[in-house]
């Protein structure tokens, strides 16, 4: 009677851990991997509903954004925006700057997805301003990068170089190689805007230089 009982604790137990809202978005993380968004979305919103019950709320922010995020990869703006937003109301509650940096920087790829890029611009320079501060190198080059593609598209070239090149200089630091090769096709995009043949020209083979080392460093 004594094991039988132990044993039932034990599959209660694991029961419990396997129900849990963690291992429920753990589960909805790897269907959204393998691209099965709409399974993914099931999950976390599962997860969501024991969150919102514990009053969980920065868990709770973390699973609107990645909910917000499955929607945008469904193609529903509307509902990615509406759960994005839902994300920074849990974080009015819990500040968390790492947490809501991406949620910004969600928000900023909605909008200049969906053209609107003065948003776009403010949210990613709200991200970039959250990701200095927490020292986040990566994250930071990422959005420069972001920032300079919407400059693009405004066609503010100088401004949209001067971000490439500031997030440039980070990849430089990390090694990025590939990261560096992409910088340069950019680089060479602004300069092709500007009707700088010659810069246009010189910035894609080094993009290529980088992309062709990267490519040999992988296969070794």
């Amino acid at each position: 009677f004594i094991a039988i009982s132990m044993g039932n604790g034990a599959v209660a137990q694991k029961n419990a851990k396997q129900n849990s809202p963690d291992a429920i978005y753990g589960k909805a993380q790897e269907f959204a991997a393998m691209g099965n968004y709409a399974k993914s979305l099931e999950e976390f919103l599962k997860a969501a509903r024991i969150y919102e019950v514990n009053k969980d709320h920065k868990n709770l922010a973390k699973t609107y954004n990645s909910i917000g995020l499955t929607y945008y990869e469904l193609k529903n703006e509307v509902l990615s925006k509406s759960f994005y937003n839902k994300a920074l109301a849990e974080l009015s509650i819990v500040p968390d700057k790492r947490l809501l940096s991406y949620v910004y920087n969600n928000l900023g790829m909605l909008a200049g997805n969906q053209g609107v890029n003065d948003s776009a611009a403010y949210y990613y320079s709200e991200s970039l301003q959250l990701k200095r501060k927490i020292r986040d190198s990566i994250g930071i080059s990422r959005t420069l990068t972001n920032l300079g593609v919407i400059e693009l598209k405004r066609q503010r070239f100088e401004s949209a170089l001067n971000y490439y090149v500031q997030s440039l200089r980070i990849k430089e630091k990390l090694h990025d190689t590939l990261g560096m090769a992409t910088i340069y096709s950019n680089i060479a995009d602004a300069y092709g805007w500007m009707g700088k043949l010659d810069s246009t020209e010189f910035y894609l083979t080094k993009g290529m230089q980088f992309a062709r080392i990267k490519k040999d460093v992988s296969t070794i």
